[in-house]
């Protein structure tokens, strides 16, 4: 017998069926929805936003491994947008052309990120020291209320302890989303990568890339692509207010519903839906 889990978020290839999630949903029509929605010709900063915790993994010093808590991937980004040494060698435009530059870390970070963990570290093991590094070598910032982070052009979307609760929140808001995940939502498959939002690594080794396309040269003598940037955000708004409403979710719950309803039938074709209309 087949024996289903429901699961809000998975990796590619498990066999769980998705539903809904809930977490964090506003329906866009809702006053406090709006609030969080900025136009884009008031966005006045051009850099990557992002806050959150330091979710994700249990920190702790493993035995018989190399893996530390500084490869997870939430410190991970913390601690590469901090960077203040180091060169990394950028696509940049200049005229017609795009040419590989090194850059200082520095530099990058200054001119593109707003990135940090909030809130000290999480989920860690103090028995053995890891609170006390992640203290000590992540420089944990403030919280952010939405409204003041709808003024950032460009916002990053990141993975927890599992999917993101925050993509419709911030699809929503009018920023271009930038996203890095490891797990497909319920409707993944319906949304277009480079139309309604931009796709990162997820080792982040595109992230400076992106900001210098989109953002500019971090010297700032040029423009970049300012226009399809905010064309990004439209478009992923859009999505969300005809695909991801309500009744979008309940149609979708519903339909799997009668789908796992099908499968578990002993005649499979009776339960078949049948066209019963001209």
């Amino acid at each position: 017998m087949l024996r289903p889990i429901f699961q809000l978020s998975k990796f590619v290839r498990n066999p769980e069926f998705l539903t809904t999630p809930l977490e964090a949903y506003e329906n866009h029509t809702s006053p406090s929805a709006q609030k969080k929605f900025v136009p884009w010709e008031q966005k006045t900063i051009s850099k990557l936003f992002w806050r959150g915790s330091s979710t994700g993994d249990s920190y702790s010093k493993r035995k018989n491994s190399d893996y530390t808590w500084k490869q997870s991937h939430r410190p991970r980004l913390a601690l590469m947008t901090q960077e203040t040494e180091g060169q990394r060698d950028v696509w940049v435009k200049r005229g017609k052309e795009w040419d590989k530059e090194s850059w200082g870390v520095a530099k990058l970070n200054e001119a593109y990120m707003d990135i940090g963990l909030t809130g000290g570290p999480h989920q860690c093991k103090k028995e053995d020291g890891t609170c006390d590094e992640m203290s000590k070598e992540i420089q944990f910032k403030d919280r952010v209320q939405p409204e003041q982070a709808a003024k950032y052009k460009y916002v990053f979307d990141i993975d927890g302890n599992g999917w993101s609760s925050r993509f419709h929140r911030l699809i929503m808001s009018g920023s271009v989303v930038v996203k890095a995940t490891i797990y497909p939502e319920w409707l993944s498959d319906w949304m277009t990568p480079w139309v309604h939002y931009i796709p990162c690594k997820i080792d982040y080794s595109d992230l400076y890339d992106i900001m210098s396309f989109f953002a500019g040269p971090p010297d700032g003598r040029v423009g970049g692509h300012d226009e399809l940037a905010k064309q990004i955000s439209e478009q992923g708004k859009k999505f969300g207010e005809e695909h991801w409403r309500w009744e979008d979710m309940q149609a979708y719950m519903f339909r799997l519903m009668l789908e796992y309803s099908r499968l578990l039938a002993d005649d499979r074709e009776e339960w078949s839906y049948q066209k019963t209309y001209n």
